[in-house]
């Protein structure tokens, strides 16, 4: 599974920020985003899934709209998720979470998707805010323009009073991003893994060569060094395993390096 985490805007967005009648230190929108996405890569990286970031991880730079999609579209991602925090409620008591499919592409995938954040969010954090149709659609760029389900979710409002002090606090963040990973998970069908669950125990196995030579190299990947060759025919016991790319590697239990196992079978 691949999905695509976007954190929208950077750093240094014009009025991209806090009310500062609420937070006087103003706290960038990218920050808050930022924060969310990081911790969403994580989680999602736990469950096996293969992520990418569309906006730049340092948030010195607002990576354009277009650049985003594109990246995503591709990279052929199975989903992509765009993590903003809002903004128009002007220093009063209303707010909450909205989350937006695009008007004109609606399926049941994106559907589902929509759904799934939106109830895992709330589960997390608990119902907050006054909005009357938190599953929106719009035309937007960030769920328009990708070639796979998408959403925008609108995590909450940086000039409310409700919402501000919420979104500003790390353990609540902290949820929050729990809660987006795991209705993420719940709509692509993926199995959601407890940070402190153990990790399962590698079990050996053996594989056959069938290249004629192979190249055992000190890392897995072919831009590590040659260490020696094997043989077509020869039986190797794999005590571990790395992906480079889309190419399986396999540590070899002699300790003399790695194989791309594509040229082998198992036994």
């Amino acid at each position: 599974m691949k999905i695509a985490i976007d954190a929208g805007h950077g750093l240094y967005t014009s009025g991209k920020r806090c009310l500062t009648s609420i937070d006087p230190n103003e706290t960038r929108e990218w920050t808050l985003n930022s924060r969310i996405a990081s911790r969403v890569v994580e989680h999602l990286e736990r469950c096996g899934v293969d992520t990418l970031r569309l906006d730049d991880v340092t948030g010195k730079t607002d990576v354009p709209l277009a650049t985003r999609t594109g990246k995503a579209n591709a990279w052929g991602a199975d989903w992509c998720i765009s993590i903003h925090h809002n903004a128009g409620i002007k220093g009063g008591s209303g707010g909450g979470p909205v989350v937006f499919v695009y008007s004109g592409k609606h399926s049941a995938k994106s559907d589902r998707l929509q759904q799934a954040v939106y109830d895992a969010l709330i589960g997390a954090v608990g119902k907050f805010g006054n909005r009357s149709n938190p599953l929106a659609s719009a035309n937007l760029h960030m769920v328009r323009q990708t070639n796979m389900p998408a959403v925008l979710v609108e995590v909450g409002f940086m000039d409310s009073t409700v919402d501000t002090p919420l979104i500003l606090d790390p353990d609540w963040a902290e949820k929050a991003a729990g809660g987006i990973a795991r209705g993420i998970c719940a709509a692509a069908g993926i199995a959601w893994v407890e940070e402190s669950a153990p990790v399962p125990a590698f079990a050996p196995y053996l594989v056959r060569i069938t290249a004629k030579t192979l190249n055992v190299r000190s890392g897995p990947g072919v831009t590590y060094d040659v260490a020696t060759t094997v043989k077509q025919g020869d039986v190797y016991t794999i005590v571990g395993e790395a992906y480079n790319g889309p190419t399986l590697w396999g540590r070899l239990k002699s300790g003399a390096g790695w194989i791309s196992l594509a040229y082998t079978e198992p036994i």
